[in-house]
């Protein structure tokens, strides 16, 4: 009796004790879960906060277009330089954060051959992923890490561990596309110190160039763009104004040989 009573008191210990450690874990991956969530929404209101241009501003960035814009044969400017990018991309796509938002809010591309949103980011970018191999594309670019420096918490590690596991969903969707990853522009030092977060771009950039070595995809850098511009950056000195598109298309357009 003493030996059953015994047994029955350290099973009912047991069960006690993985209820709890079920319901610790429990908590604690709502509360991760939460907190994640939360860090994605505050980023993804600081960029809707700061990209409401008004009528004259997006007037001034779309003659500013026309100044930056290279001809199709190269002797001067292009009147319309998104009839000439939209068939070069065509059965091409570029997906991305806000920032790629800008090729189609310009006109430089179409809705099909961009797909993107504010706010974007790896850690939530499954779907964004998903309707970008439906379109079975022959080059495929991407665009992401703003978002993901703050979304991830500098951890450059953690962000490039879910970049390959995205790509590699969409490569065995789309097992021909050619990819192409575009690096993190360089925010400017105003930008870093007043979202110190941004600062580990460097970081962010010499993880992406790895995966991309490692996995044989092939790495843009679009920093000497800005740099040699400072001109292009918006006002929050992390996005870009209008007339930095052509500039960075037609470095995709020569860093993939589409021409």
């Amino acid at each position: 009796m003493k030996i059953r009573n015994k047994k029955y008191t350290i099973f009912i210990i047991t069960i006690l004790l993985i209820t709890v450690i079920f319901l610790s874990h429990l908590i604690l991956g709502v509360f991760s879960k939460n907190k994640k969530d939360k860090v994605i929404e505050s980023n993804k209101e600081y960029l809707e906060s700061i990209q409401k241009p008004t009528v004259e501003e997006v007037e001034n960035m779309l003659t500013e277009i026309e100044k930056k814009a290279p001809s199709a044969d190269g002797s001067g400017q292009d009147s319309n330089p998104g009839l000439r990018y939209q068939k070069i991309f065509t059965n091409s796509i570029v997906v991305g954060d806000s920032i790629t938002e800008g090729l189609t809010a310009y006109k430089f591309l179409t809705d099909e051959q961009v797909f993107s949103k504010i706010g974007a980011s790896i850690i939530n970018g499954e779907e964004l992923f998903d309707d970008a191999a439906s379109a079975n594309p022959k080059h495929a670019f991407f665009t992401f890490g703003v978002n993901d420096m703050g979304n991830y918490s500098g951890d450059s590690k953690l962000f490039i561990k879910a970049y390959k596991d995205l790509l590699k969903e969409f490569k065995k969707k789309c097992p021909k596309t050619k990819i192409h990853i575009n690096g993190i522009l360089p925010p400017t030092e105003a930008a870093i110190a007043n979202k110190p977060i941004i600062g580990n771009y460097k970081e962010f950039n010499t993880a992406i160039k790895s995966m991309c070595k490692s996995e044989k995809y092939q790495f843009i850098d679009n920093s000497s763009i800005i740099e040699k511009n400072p001109e292009l950056y918006a006002a929050d000195g992390i996005h870009v104004n209008a007339a930095f598109y052509p500039l960075w298309i037609e470095n995709m357009i020569e860093k993939a040989d589409m021409k």
